[in-house]
């Protein structure tokens, strides 16, 4: 997180507050937002896994959608607008596997849905819903055709090991 932070404001972002990690005898780093960022910054181009606002300025709804877009990444987007018709409309056109509208990250508290991010981000449909727990099966297909008269086709899962 730091290294995105520090990155940031080399390449001339402002810190509002937080920006530096708290040494509290663990892994502590508190809320930061960020302004001035662009797409020369780690901090809007690499994941950062941690509580960062980058805030980016933008011309027209076109082009918010275009530079959210304008990532390798996908796993989650949060969407801040007037009213939460005009966010859901922005969150359909966002290459994201969970959008949130005027929150912050709803998507820890969704487990039941079967999550797909976008690009690079995630592991497939493996994080959340019924396909969290299939992702530890192995699935098998099993094919017999010993004669033309005893045809067997049997398909099964079973726990991986």
């Amino acid at each position: 997180i730091q290294s995105h932070i520090d990155d940031a404001v080399e390449k001339g972002a402002t810190v509002h507050c937080g920006g530096k990690h708290v040494d509290n005898g663990g892994t502590w780093y508190p809320a930061t937002v960020v302004s001035g960022v662009n797409h020369t910054m780690r901090i809007m181009t690499d994941e950062t896994f941690g509580p960062v606002l980058p805030v980016m300025p933008f011309d027209s709804i076109e082009e918010a959608v275009e530079l959210a877009n304008d990532s390798r990444y996908g796993l989650s987007a949060n969407v801040f607008a007037g009213s939460e018709e005009e966010g859901v409309e922005v969150g359909r056109r966002l290459n994201g596997g969970v959008i949130s509208v005027n929150e912050a990250s709803l998507s820890g508290s969704v487990h039941e849905f079967e999550q797909e991010p976008f690009n690079l981000s995630g592991l497939g449909r493996s994080r959340m819903g019924p396909a969290g727990v299939e992702r530890f099966y192995r699935h098998k297909l099993i094919l017999s055709d010993s004669s033309p008269e005893a045809r067997n086709i049997d398909a099964y899962a079973e726990p991986a090991t």
